[in-house]
């Protein structure tokens, strides 16, 4: 009789852990569905009501750990995950989700460390995702030479993994140190006709870590008129997401260029992809000095880059004002895209002619590409037409089209 109630009371026992773990797989189930439509809030309170009554249980513990990082609740996040790597270090997907939570957070030491535990730890299986990760941190972290070395060790072992191959070429395109470009500008006009504007320049590149440069030769031809143009630019950094643009430049040609010319402007990095500026720019002609002032606001989405930046022309006593959209998608990587590019207002958007100055408004709508080919030279192919008022109740068609090409070395 004794051995039947302790069979009977072991049966309800596993039955009663069958219901409790088949109760707990659909809790699992619609907790991961919550967390597949972003419904983050409902997931969450699933896990905590589980973790609740049941401390141990590692797979709730793991989701909640992933719903707090995709929150961005990351201090949550590593709390709650190193409570189940602590209790079970052979947990990878605890350890998967720990590295997203330290990288995401821009905790790129822990990253790297928490990477080289599992590369160490592991079989080959997971090897190859960690040491994406791993490449990933050292990158951000500009330890350029190291991330190269861990993207070639993952390459060796996985060559197809097309992501490693598309971070390996953008680190490497980032690398390089100079850069030599060569540009040629049409300006043509029609109805009525006038003869074409000529611009080209030839520019070189250096980047200093704290303050890339960029020196520039620009040669312009305007109405049997040849001018010439020396620019200097900089781009000194400030801090993380800080840096500005410096432009000094001068000019023997009044009518093709300004005599002087100088601008400066700061741009800052924002959460959550925006980026923001303000500036001005100064132009000294013969007859007069212009100021330009402006500012911009652009967004990352993706692979898809918003920007919006207004000009306001100060020239003598009257102000004239501009607006100016680009939407930009990017392919592969930063190198290769293609932007639509519209404009309105009077202000000038490629050339800072005198021309350019007393013209009193346009509309402008226009495409620009950029290819990367053989590894180090880019290409930048653009066009444009543009509707102008170039004296009051005078218009005219204008239609602009460019190549730069670009040799990184």
């Amino acid at each position: 009789m004794k051995n039947l109630k302790l069979i009977l009371v072991l049966f309800l026992l596993q039955f009663g852990n069958n219901i409790f773990s088949q109760n707990n797989d659909s809790l699992f189930l619609v907790a991961q569905q919550y967390a597949y439509n972003k419904n983050y809030s409902k997931a969450e309170n699933i896990c905590l009501q589980v973790v609740k009554t049941n401390n141990l249980n590692q797979d709730f513990k793991i989701l909640l750990g992933r719903l707090y990082a995709w929150q961005n609740k990351f201090e949550s996040s590593i709390k709650t995950l190193l409570e189940v790597t602590s209790l079970n270090n052979q947990n990878i997907e605890a350890y998967d989700a720990l590295t997203d939570a330290y990288l995401w957070s821009k905790d790129y030491q822990n990253t790297i460390k928490n990477c080289n535990y599992c590369i160490e730890t592991f079989d080959k299986n997971v090897k190859e995702k960690f040491l994406l990760k791993k490449s990933k941190a050292q990158n951000l972290l500009e330890e350029n030479d190291d991330a190269i070395n861990t993207l070639n060790t993952l390459l060796l072992e996985f060559p197809d993994n097309k992501e490693a191959t598309t971070l390996l070429n953008q680190i490497k395109s980032a690398s390089y140190k100079n850069s030599v470009s060569l540009s040629y500008l049409n300006v043509s006009f029609n109805n009525p006709t006038f003869p074409s504007w000529h611009y080209s320049y030839v520019e070189y590149q250096r980047k200093f870590k704290k303050c890339p440069m960029i020196g520039r030769f620009n040669y312009g031809n305007a109405n049997n008129t040849n001018g010439y143009q020396f620019e200097l630019d900089a781009y000194p950094k400030f801090g993380k997401g800080t840096y500005a643009y410096l432009n000094i430049g001068f000019s023997n040609s009044a009518d093709i260029f300004p005599s002087q010319r100088s601008g400066a402007e700061i741009y800052q990095k924002l959460p959550h992809s925006f980026e923001i500026s303000g500036g001005a720019r100064y132009l000294h002609f013969v007859t007069e000095d212009v100021f330009i002032y402006t500012a911009y606001l652009g967004k990352y989405y993706k692979n898809l880059w918003f920007a919006y930046r207004p000009f306001v022309v100060n020239k003598n006593v009257d102000f004239f004002i501009s607006h100016t959209g680009i939407i930009r998608k990017y392919f592969s990587d930063a190198d290769n895209y293609m932007s639509l590019n519209l404009i309105y207002g009077a202000t000038p958007y490629t050339t800072t002619s005198f021309q350019d100055i007393t013209k009193v408004n346009s509309q402008r709508v226009g495409i620009d590409a950029q290819f990367k080919v053989w590894k180090s030279f880019i290409i930048k192919p653009s066009v444009s037409f543009e509707y102008e008022e170039y004296y009051p109740g005078v218009f005219r068609n204008r239609f602009y089209s460019q190549l730069i090409l670009t040799k990184r070395f």
